[in-house]
């Protein structure tokens, strides 16, 4: 391969901010043959209040930071058809909708392939959108769904054929979680991380969405902690819904009990894994949570409800339980259900059912439609 010209690829995504999408690309980062591609990433929107993950690409990554302001900043699709007709990329990679509209346009003039990908069951698209989603897959080799859920979903949503389709599904970078679950005291961490040796804890990774439906969670919580009363739940990520949430926490007695961490880096977010018992989500949408295969890697049972995604996840009974989507009562009785399982049999079954989600499958999968899309 080292004698062989190198097939340039290009990642493109609408912002490099702390995600579900953007973790995926930082895995898939890691493991992408170098020998075989010359890999650009290029972002579209900058936050700099956010945190974001441009820390964790590696050196050799080529870069590009566009800052689009909206849709009809021509300017910033001038530059950046500018940048892709100079480097003159094979195969473009795209996530989320609004780079996916941008990438397979300019395609148009600089003539690259393009797959895109879908991560999720995105019920409030526009019609607008729909339509552009639909005239725009004529010009797209694949698009790939993170789930079968997913991959099913767009083709009803937007009539698309299903040739057009591939699902893989997301992954993790297990080497990476495996080398961080050596070594540690758990009830040390736990109290550098300002928790009793004590405590148990029920952890929630997710933005403060309504479609993370956390304010169910908190509620839920509410009543399971009234009979277990050891028990703390936390939430890594910040969002819109941080206000709300904090009231709701107060207006239930859980400033003792339910803590907002907001967002952390991969590290603090591993640390917090380390210390916890199970991973807990009451969200009404999913493609395939990044987070749900995390919390699996590091052993703790998954409850959480029937989205896309997490049905190819959750072995009920084994690795986790679904959870009912808006019944109060049923959550907290599932909530307590677990709490009394025999968690070193669950998991080990969490952890080797994630086994299926490294990131070397997920890669080896992307790394084929690229090679195909450049031999059709």
């Amino acid at each position: 391969m080292c004698n062989t010209k190198k097939i340039k690829l290009v990642i493109g995504i609408t912002s490099f901010i702390v995600g579900g999408a953007q973790k995926l690309i930082i895995d898939q980062l890691s493991v992408l043959d170098r020998e075989r591609f010359e890999i650009y990433l290029i972002t579209l929107f900058q936050f700099s209040e956010k945190k974001d993950f441009y820390n964790q690409l590696p050196s050799d990554i080529k870069l590009y930071k566009f800052n689009f302001k909206n849709f009809k900043d021509w300017k910033s699709w001038f530059s950046l058809f500018k940048t892709l007709k100079k480097n003159k990329p094979d195969v473009v990679i795209s996530h989320l909708f609004f780079c996916n509209t941008v990438f397979r346009l300019i395609k148009l003039l600089v003539g690259y392939k393009v797959i895109i990908v879908e991560h999720n069951t995105y019920f409030y698209k526009t019609k607008f959108q729909i339509f552009v989603d639909k005239i725009l897959s004529l010009i797209t080799y694949r698009i790939v769904g993170v789930s079968k859920k997913v991959t099913n979903f767009v083709i009803l949503q937007e009539k698309i054929k299903p040739s057009k389709f591939i699902t893989i599904q997301n992954g993790i970078n297990l080497d990476d979680i495996n080398n961080a679950k050596r070594n540690y005291n758990k009830n040390k961490l736990k109290q550098e991380l300002g928790f009793n040796e004590n405590d148990k804890i029920i952890i929630n990774v997710a933005r403060l969405a309504p479609q993370k439906n956390q304010d169910l969670l908190i509620r839920a919580f509410a009543k399971f902690c009234m009979i277990k009363k050891n028990y703390k739940l936390i939430n890594i990520g910040e969002g819109s819904q941080e206000k709300n949430l904090k009231l709701l926490i107060n207006n239930l007695g859980l400033s003792d009990k339910v803590f907002l961490l907001g967002e952390k880096g991969k590290d603090e977010v591993y640390e917090y894994y380390k210390i916890s018992d199970f991973f807990a989500s009451t969200s009404k949408i999913e493609g395939l949570s990044i987070s749900y295969l995390e919390a699996i890697a590091f052993g703790l049972p998954l409850v959480a409800t029937k989205t896309a995604g997490t049905d190819e996840i959750i072995i009920e009974g084994e690795n986790g339980y679904f959870l009912p989507e808006n019944d109060l009562d049923a959550i907290a009785k599932i909530l307590l259900q677990i709490s009394e399982m025999d968690w070193d049999i669950m998991s080990e079954k969490a952890i080797k059912s994630s086994r299926n989600f490294d990131i070397k499958i997920n890669i080896n999968k992307y790394q084929q439609i690229i090679l195909d899309s450049i031999n059709d």
